[in-house]
């Protein structure tokens, strides 16, 4: 998935993606893929505390949470969380498990951190979960509950990466035959045919 516009294969300019994607099957894995040509130039989509609060609100987000309210001492939490969910679920799309221990034990630390401010109420004649966390912590413990739910299930077999030399990102391949390779056609999948069809027509080799 592209950060910004570039130039194709023949020269014409490719706008950018102009806002989040959700293809990652995963809240967690949509967090990470906050990085935009995370392999190549990279950009970072959450580069003030307005981007994360927007990415939250929106509709294939977390939505019910409302407005959350994320201060600029939150933000390099929210990036090393990003940073190392990255490389939690990255063996699992190389197939190498490597660093798995040691990923799955920042893990379990942020859920007992964040598990800890959790606690239940009697509200309106129910009982019901309260946090007693910041709205950045609120946000931290939907996303880590998430990843904590998709690598203790089957579903973290699936996890695949990009194969555009850039892209990068990560997602869930629901795939009928698990061959999967894009993140998205409309993206990195037309590129891909884009270049090919170039290699065709002018006898270069496809990218």
């Amino acid at each position: 998935m592209l950060a910004k516009g570039h130039r194709g294969v023949m020269g014409r300019f490719i706008p950018s993606t102009q806002d989040f994607q959700f293809i990652g099957g995963s809240l967690a894995l949509d967090f990470v893929n906050t990085v935009g040509n995370r392999l190549g130039e990279s950009c970072d989509y959450f580069s003030t505390p307005r981007d994360v609060v927007r990415w939250a609100g929106m509709p294939s987000c977390l939505p019910h949470l409302g407005i959350v309210r994320i201060r600029r001492r939150d933000m390099a939490g929210i990036l090393r969380r990003r940073e190392y969910l990255y490389q939690t679920f990255l063996p699992f799309a190389e197939r190498t498990k490597r660093n798995g221990l040691r990923m799955v034990a920042r893990l379990n630390h942020d859920i007992s951190q964040l598990w800890s401010k959790k606690t239940l109420r009697h509200k309106d004649g129910r009982i019901q979960w309260a946090f007693e966390g910041s709205d950045a912590e609120q946000l931290a413990h939907a996303i880590v509950s998430d990843a904590a739910d998709l690598l203790s299930s089957g579903r973290c077999e699936l996890i695949r990466q990009c194969q555009d030399s850039s892209c990068g990102w990560l997602y869930i391949d629901r795939s009928r035959k698990k061959n999967r390779r894009w993140c998205s056609m409309r993206d990195c999948g037309n590129r891909a045919k884009a270049r090919r069809f170039y290699a065709q027509h002018h006898g270069e080799g496809a990218a």
